[in-house]
């Protein structure tokens, strides 16, 4: 009775520590052989249940996890005490569970607050002992409650419910089976079955000892307990492990816990693959393949007959649906027969292009579509790691698409996950194999959906990200960099995001130069720039601007850096000699230490994301495992906190990169080669499905000062995934616009303005490609498979599923002054230049000119392109759009859902959307704007429609607005612009629930596109060539010439084409002279 009274003078610490002795006691007698050992006497139980009452404590993180020590404690020490405690069950069964996994495992103050004020609180803190017996025999909420508990269970959750089932449950077997339906993997399975096996010996052999690994996990504290009746145990300091709380530990506040956050080690994972779509594999086996959907199969050789069931970097969810497969089994072969392939082995032989083929099924190729192990697939390209002091083409690495309808990803040698989430390295022993074949004919995109099937898809982007970003290796000082922004809302240039590059550290200081080292990695603000950091970044973000820091992380915390006191303590890293703290990206309380120590405080200063630079290489402390793959990997993870969209900036590490966002394709050089390279570049990437790139748009060092060549790459940045201005220290290089030439300046200026205008579209784009697997950029080829036209544009591409871009790489001819480019316009419909409203046919190759403030971007027949309706659209582009236009492309049906949220949901699955449809009749010549589906705000609305029909330009065009059905339609005063005709609806009041529709056309016929009038277009190309006026002069008389009667359009195009090529110094040889020409016909052909 003494000692049950004397813990209630107990503080919070020796509380948890007298339980800790106790539990070390319960552990040692049951240990011991003898069964009489394991009967404890009254006062052991008296003491126990005196220190039970203090389990509930006030919710602060300290107070708050010293309870839950205390609670769990109490439950470590029943499976030994119930059966000499009379109300022993009793007192169990009133106990509360343990907590979320999630709370339990919070790394930083706002994690745990958060958590307890929307998880613990809300759902967990009532639930008892009792409620999880009563699971599944009764309905309600708290049924529900424990289904979500379950499904979250950490280790010592699994714990918990093999106590119970052993001592209060009489059917053990049932409730393991009702528990296994809540089991998120087999491997959880797995554990609760050791437990219960633990619990049933009571006894610590190996296997339970395993089982003691994951018990309960407090912070073991020291304390005076020479009071207590304890029987003779040693005490020790040792930590058993802990969340990495540093208030919690008054001798090293920072310490790094060797266990991972539970938010970066927590993510999809379903490795293994339904035993029914594995073929071999047995003990006897050195063979197994895996049919995955009825284009991917996985194949693997194990030398050893050990085969591997981990989630690889590349392969995360092989736990698919099996689908339909024939085996055929003879006594020496195999055939293995899917809707597309049909596979032959020779049991027992190693693959080899004799021994494991497959042929393709279907009737794409010229040529056998057969695939044997090891031999090349004619591979249309995935991507590279970098494109640093790439000037011109690189070597790509190989995707999942080949015009022989097959492609292989060797994944023998990429890192795997470990069953904590940490990265790990494959078993050891040549000749293993682990392969995937895809084999889905020409369907490219089919291809591409299996690859984001076993590897995850594209994330959901933020929607700042898709605007534009500053960026310059530049010791800016703070006032410089705000003078900069503001310069830049001066001119009415919006901008999302502002990167610093790495002088916003210390680079060149004493101290740095003191240490011997080059100042390149660097965590301390370099305060002669930047004085005040925070107030800084508070100023970018007033400005509406997210902020990223570069980071080159592998020269890791020197002894001059303010967080290396921080960082060493975490780490227990001496600093009598202040030796610096060494990257190692492989040691678990390292990456805790570099995301909670380094990182974090600087997040709270006001850092959004980060730039991981290069310089680390692909080499680790252990073979195998690339620190590229494990930065990107944890930071991408790590930026989720907060519910957001998570993003980071870094480089490609290989197959499966798709999932880590924005890719930095590394230092280009500034060369017009450079930018030739970067459209295929970009759109070859989707075949690997990697679809963000993020280029240094201008280039960023070497090469040469060239307006033109800056021009054309801003207007190419705004038609690709990114658009970040970048470049080098030199003084003489910078992306501002007015460091260019008035034109170069003026047309800069319309295209960084424009891509924030198609914010609307680029991010329904990006959501489709998080939800639909569908990348923004991709080569033509994706859509028109069968086309051999498709495949010889390898620079043009699809911008989203509107538009088509021909990018112009080329400099300009100097006497014409208009750049060219050659491409292809798809059949089957017409198109239109969405600059100049110019018509074109389909079905045709074409050679396109355009000047400086030109660019071939084509819109389809039925196209539907909404955009910001502000002309000079301001920071950040995270508001709602209040001001829409549309643009149509009359001629067919249409229709376009476009796509809103609210920032909010890690994953892509957790958004709410709000979708606007917007459809085109082509028979009615009728636009339907709404109805808004997926608001919260019923009074959701856009304040402004406008919609721009172009290549539509019909002087008598009528057109009437209808807001609600059976009211008299408004007249609307079309407008004529030089692509089209717009028609604004002059802030009609629209509600969410409703619809509004727009008709055009004349009373008897639907809207046509206009056909081209050449003379419209060559007029100005002869204008602005300096060729001689005696030519210009010739030239106009054929194409104004009046045509004969019944001559017709081909009539007349033949005709001019003649003439042309009749008249001298048009028809003849030389560069300058096929450029005319080739200027002069497009449009003569355009259609």
């Amino acid at each position: 009775m003494a000692n049950r009274l004397q813990c209630f003078t107990f503080d919070d610490h020796n509380a948890v520590a007298a339980l800790q002795a106790i539990c070390i006691y319960v552990l040692l007698r049951l240990s011991e052989a003898d069964e009489d050992a394991t009967n404890f006497d009254i006062p052991l139980i008296s003491t126990m249940t005196g220190l039970s009452v203090k389990y509930n404590k006030s919710p602060t993180w300290e107070g708050w996890l010293l309870a839950e020590s205390l609670r769990r404690l109490l439950f470590d020490l029943s499976p030994g005490t119930q059966q000499n405690c009379c109300d022993g069950a009793r007192l169990l069964t009133q106990m509360g569970l343990p907590c979320h996994k999630n709370i339990w495992k919070a790394q930083t103050q706002n994690e745990w607050e958060w958590e307890y004020t929307a998880q613990y609180a809300s759902k967990y803190q009532h639930l008892t002992f009792g409620d999880l017996l009563q699971h599944g025999k009764e309905e309600g909420s708290t049924g529900n409650v424990l289904d979500d508990w379950l499904a979250n269970m950490d280790d010592f959750g699994t714990l918990v419910v093999a106590v119970l089932v052993r001592r209060l449950s009489d059917d053990v077997r049932q409730l393991v089976i009702v528990l296994s339906n809540n089991a998120k993997d087999s491997q959880r399975l797995k554990l609760l079955r050791l437990h219960l096996s633990c619990i049933e010996n009571r006894t610590l052999n190996a296997e339970s000892g395993a089982s003691l690994n994951m018990m309960p996990q407090p912070r073991m504290y020291t304390s005076s307990l020479h009071n207590l009746s304890i029987p003779n145990v040693s005490l020790t300091s040792t930590v058993l492990s802990c969340p990495n709380i540093p208030q919690l530990t008054s001798h090293n506040p920072y310490r790094a816990s060797p266990i991972m956050s539970d938010h970066r080690s927590h993510f999809p994972v379903h490795p293994v693959a339904h035993p029914k779509s594995i073929i071999g594999g047995s003990p006897s086996d050195k063979y197994r393949f895996t049919v995955l959907t009825p284009g991917l199969l996985r194949y693997e050789w194990a030398p050893d007959s050990v085969f591997e069931d981990r989630a690889s970097v590349f392969a995360l969810h092989r736990a698919q649906p099996v689908p339909p497969f024939r085996i055929i089994t003879h006594p020496h072969v195999l055939e293995l027969i899917t809707t597309n392939f049909h596979l032959t082995y020779n049991l027992g032989e190693s693959f080899a292009p004799s021994s494991l083929s497959a042929g393709i099924k279907g009737t794409f190729a010229d040529h056998s579509s057969m695939w044997r192990y090891g031999e090349p697939s004619e591979n249309l390209g995935g991507t590279a790691r970098t494109l640093d002091d790439a000037d011109g083409r690189i070597p790509l690495g190989p995707g999942v698409l080949s015009r022989r309808g097959f492609a292989t990803v060797d994944d023998s040698e990429s890192m795997l996950f470990d069953e904590e989430g940490f990265v790990a390295t494959r078993r050891e022993g040549e000749g293993r194999v682990d392969g995937y074949l895809f084999a889905y004919g020409h369907d490219y995109q089919g291809a591409v959906q299996a690859l984001y099937t076993l590897s995850g898809k594209q994330p959901l982007l933020p929607r700042w990200a898709l605007g534009n970003w500053w960026s310059r290796y530049y010791p800016y000082s703070d006032a410089e960099y705000l003078a900069l922004m503001d310069r830049f809302a001066e001119e009415k240039i919006p901008f999302s995001v502002a990167v610093l590059d790495m002088d916003w550290h210390l680079v060149d200081d004493p101290k740095v130069r003191a240490s011997g080292k080059t100042g390149w990695t660097g965590y301390t603000w370099n305060k002669e720039l930047f004085p005040k950091p925070e107030k800084f970044l508070a100023e970018l973000h007033k400005r509406k601007l997210k902020v990223s820091l570069n980071d080159h992380p592998a020269d890791g915390v020197q002894s001059y850096e303010e967080l290396y006191p921080a960082m060493a303590a975490a780490l227990d890293h001496p600093t009598q000699e202040n030796d610096p703290i060494h990257f190692d990206i492989t040691s678990r309380p390292f990456l805790n230490a570099f995301f909670d120590v380094l990182h974090r405080p600087l997040e709270k200063q006001g850092v959004d994301f980060w730039w991981i630079d290069w310089q680390q290489g692909s080499y680790s402390r252990i073979p195998g495992i690339d620190p590229l793959w494990v930065l990107n990997h944890f930071h991408f993870l790590d930026n989720a906190l907060g519910n957001k969209h998570p993003l980071t900036f870094s480089r490609y590490a290989g197959p499966g990169s798709h999932r880590y966002p924005v890719g930095f394709s590394g230092d280009t050089i500034v060369t017009w080669d450079s930018l030739a390279f970067q459209p295929e570049f970009t759109a070859t990437a989707s075949n690997i499905g990697y679809g963000w790139w993020s280029h240094d748009i201008g280039g960023h060092l070497h090469g040469y000062k060239d307006d033109e060549l800056g021009t054309r790459w801003v207007q190419l940045g705004c038609f690709s995934p990114v658009l970040r201005l970048h470049s080098s220290n030199s003084r003489w290089n910078n992306k501002a616009p007015w460091t260019y030439g008035r034109e170069a300046e003026g047309v800069m200026g319309d295209f960084l303005r424009l891509r924030h205008r198609l914010l609307p579209y680029l991010y329904t784009m990006n959501a489709r490609s998080a939800i639909d697997g569908v990348p923004l950029v991709r080569p033509m080829y994706w859509v028109w498979p069968e086309e051999r036209a498709a495949y010889k544009v390898a620079n043009q591409f699809v911008f989203g599923s509107e538009l088509l871009v021909m990018p112009v790489v080329r400099k300009a001819d100097a006497k014409l002054r208009l750049g060219k480019t050659r491409g292809w316009l798809p059949g089957g419909r017409a198109w239109v230049d969405v600059f100049t409203g110019a018509r074109y046919r389909g079905g045709r190759e074409l050679v396109v000119s355009r000047g400086l403030d030109g660019y071939p971007v084509f819109a389809g027949e039925g196209a539907i392109v909404p955009l910001d309706g502000e002309a000079e659209p301001g920071n950040g582009g995270e508001e709602e759009v209040r001001k829409v236009e549309v643009w149509v492309v009359v001629g067919r049906d249409g229709a376009f859902e476009m796509l809103e949220d609210d920032g909010t949901g890690s994953r892509v699955e957790d958004v709410q959307w709000v979708k606007t449809s917007i459809k085109y009749e082509q028979a009615s010549g009728k636009v339907i704007i709404g109805p808004t589906t997926g608001s919260q705000d019923p009074e959701h609305k856009t304040q402004d429609w406008s919609i721009r029909f172009l290549g539509l330009h019909t002087p008598d065009l009528h057109a009437t607005l209808q807001t609600t059905p059976g009211d008299e339609p408004l007249n609307l005063n079309p407008e004529p612009v030089h692509n089209g005709t717009l028609l604004h609806l002059n802030a009609i009041p629209y509600s969410a629930q409703a619809s509004i529709s727009i008709s055009i056309g004349n009373t008897n016929s639907a809207p046509v596109l206009t056909p081209t009038d050449p003379r419209k277009f060559i007029r100005p190309i002869l204008a602005d060539a300096q060729v001689e006026y005696k030519l210009k002069e010739r030239i106009w008389g054929v194409v104004d010439a009046d045509g004969e009667e019944g001559e017709g359009e081909e009539g007349k195009k033949l005709r001019m084409v003649s003439g042309l090529l009749a008249l001298r110094g048009v028809g003849g040889s030389g560069e300058e002279e096929e450029n005319l020409r080739d200027a002069v016909m497009e449009y003569i052909f355009a259609g």
